[in-house]
């Protein structure tokens, strides 16, 4: 597997013996084989999967033909000691940030080799072809959830009760889950960019904020639309809205492969000449958030097939918010854009659900 070919090379490459995956996506995304307990342990010659008694058996047929050895969890203690003996195994690799310092100490006593930090974070930000389909196909859920849901806005309608059609209808479509739980905001609510949805109910001439997705195959989609609930919008509400829209554009004319990760937000703010309060956008995979995090604060450069979102936003307290945000993948030809739906002005303004 090629995933496990750079695993190994990273961890090589900084003297480590293995690594072990405890973390769920990490477990998921390098074995292909999804749980919600196990471990996962890559050696430079072996691999190996440990499991409890509920997905033995189906770890055992997926890793069919498979180098990869599926193991039930040893029942004493001293197993794991002698497991890792075997295997000559003296440094091991863990993400500490996907521990606590109680699990810490624990598997340290438990597997009597040396414990030391080690993150797949950036192994992970390349994107395979097939992952980068299942992306796709969750973007396309999602924007056919949100015209079939907007169908549904009328005044009295509630965030909760949008939130919840929206999530409904994307299921519908195939989705197997959402990316996180839908955010929507209407009026003065949409100024919080993690707004939560309330029984707050719609009116006319009101600005709504969406930010939503869904998953596909374990991978996620992201995407924020903004909308003007009437005939008349706020003369400040349209200058933001093209605003953020232009700064959009201007940001992701930086995210090509070499180009520094801290460039979309440093441009994108020149131009609205004021600081977008969170990052331009982050990296999207099997988790909605994952490396890296595009802000003028982080080092490094975009690679090939980094799926990545690109959502400056302003937000006036007690006013309303705007934000814009869609998900691309960065290819040799530039960012391409994987969400579609409409985010042009004319698009925006609802007029014809009076």
């Amino acid at each position: 597997m090629l995933k496990l070919k750079k695993l190994r090379a990273a961890f090589s490459a900084k003297n480590i013996d293995g690594v072990a995956f405890f973390d769920e996506n990490d477990r998921g995304f390098f074995s292909g084989f999804w749980s919600s307990a196990g471990i996962f342990c890559v050696f430079k010659k072996s691999a190996f999967l440990f499991v409890d008694a509920r997905y033995f058996a189906a770890a055992r047929d997926f890793f069919q033909n498979s180098e990869i050895k599926v193991l039930k969890f040893f029942s004493e203690k001293s197993d794991f000691q002698i497991f890792f003996a075997d295997q000559k195994i003296q440094k091991l690799g863990v993400d500490f940030s996907k521990i606590s310092v109680a699990h810490f100490q624990k598997i340290k006593k438990l597997f009597g080799v040396k414990i030391v930090n080690f993150s797949a974070e950036k192994i992970r930000a390349e994107k395979s072809k097939a992952e980068i389909a299942a992306t796709k196909k969750a973007c396309e859920i999602a924007d056919a959830a949100l015209l079939q849901s907007l169908k549904l806005l009328k005044v009295g309608i509630s965030e909760r009760e949008f939130a919840f059609l929206l999530e409904k209808i994307g299921r519908e479509n195939g989705a197997d889950g959402v990316s996180f739980p839908p955010i929507v905001a209407f009026g003065k609510n949409s100024a919080r960019p993690h707004h939560e949805p309330t029984d707050e109910k719609l009116k006319s001439e009101t600005p709504i904020l969406i930010d939503w997705g869904f998953q596909k195959n374990h991978f996620c989609s992201d995407e924020t639309r903004n909308f003007w609930f009437g005939k008349k919008p706020s003369k400040k509400w349209l200058e933001f809205f093209e605003k953020i829209s232009a700064a959009q554009k201007i940001g992701i004319s930086k995210m090509k492969i070499g180009e520094n990760i801290s460039a979309p937000q440093k441009v994108a703010e020149k131009y609205l000449n004021a600081k977008i309060p969170h990052s331009f956008g982050h990296g999207v995979g099997v988790e909605v958030h994952e490396f890296p995090t595009i802000s003028p604060k982080t080092r490094g450069k975009f690679g090939e097939n980094f799926l990545v979102t690109a959502e400056p936003g302003l937000y006036f307290d007690g006013e309303f918010g705007i934000r814009v945000e869609d998900l691309l993948v960065i290819s040799k030809s530039g960012a391409q854009n994987l969400t579609n739906f409409p985010k042009d002005l004319s698009s925006a303004i609802l007029k014809d659900f009076f």
